[in-house]
């Protein structure tokens, strides 16, 4: 844990307490004994111990900085919980109070060494399980771990293939899964395989040497905004999947409340 903390306060409001000075030379007293330094560094000591003195206790230009650095620190610290405070509603804002309170709590309650025994006893039971389901191994599966000296030959990659596709235990193209396949029926999936076939070595990043990938991604925004009445000037790009389609859209919304409305503080 970081002691700059309690120098801070303690550089702030020393001028505010008569036995400031008295505890300074307490913390760091004018005689030094020969076991914890040598004389030179004790006399060095002696020598700046007057010089911080002066600064943090009777120098009145000292103090004015350490009065007016307590002001600003006081003054935002407590304009910021006013505006939260306004902006949340005081039950809201008592709520999240007890949310901030009870996650540090039980943060070091889990940092007990006993409770950290007992979730890492479950946590493992969890993570045997996750591997199962993900995962699965029998002794004597080879594991790819890496790049071979050779090339393999196309039938023993597609027989490889072939036994990765079949690790999975759950029927998804008969509907057994919801979510995590999109699946329409053989005949889109032909279709599907057929597209992938044909811009699978394609970079929409070059639209200039693949027009129609530019093409298609223009036309699939345009088929999107106007799902969503978009005004004549909207506009959008395609991602790699669900979750940065997610994290795009927060990161437009930030832009334009910082832009537009000022808001320097978003919150979700």
């Amino acid at each position: 844990m970081s002691i700059f903390p309690f120098f801070f306060f303690f550089f702030s409001f020393s001028s505010f307490f008569p036995f400031s000075s008295s505890f300074f030379s307490f913390l760091f007293p004018r005689r030094m004994s020969s076991s914890s330094a040598s004389s030179a560094s004790a006399s060095l000591a002696q020598r700046a111990l007057p010089v911080i003195e002066d600064l943090l206790f009777t120098n009145e230009k000292a103090n004015l900085v350490k009065n007016m650095v307590t002001f600003v620190v006081i003054t935002r610290v407590v304009g910021r919980g006013l505006t939260n405070l306004y902006n949340r509603g005081l039950i809201r804002y008592a709520l999240e109070w007890k949310v901030f309170i009870l996650v540090r709590f039980f943060r070091f309650v889990k940092s007990i060494p006993y409770v950290k025994a007992l979730i890492k006893k479950e946590t493992d039971k969890i993570f045997a399980k996750v591997a199962k389901d993900v995962a699965p191994f029998k002794e004597g599966d080879p594991r790819n771990n890496q790049l071979p000296a050779t090339g393999l030959p196309s039938d023993e990659l597609r027989r490889t293939l072939d036994v990765y596709s079949n690790l999975g235990h759950v029927d998804f193209l008969g509907g057994k899964v919801s979510g995590a396949v999109y699946h329409g029926g053989e005949e889109l999936m032909d279709v599907a395989t057929e597209a992938i076939r044909k811009f699978s070595f394609s970079n929409p990043l070059h639209p200039d040497v693949f027009p129609g990938v530019r093409k298609m991604e223009a036309e699939v925004v345009q088929m999107v905004l106007r799902m969503f009445n978009a005004s004549p000037t909207g506009c959008g790009t395609t991602t790699s999947g669900g979750t940065e389609s997610i994290l795009m859209a927060c990161k437009a919304m930030r832009d334009w409340g910082l832009d537009v409305k000022g808001i320097s503080e978003p919150e979700m």
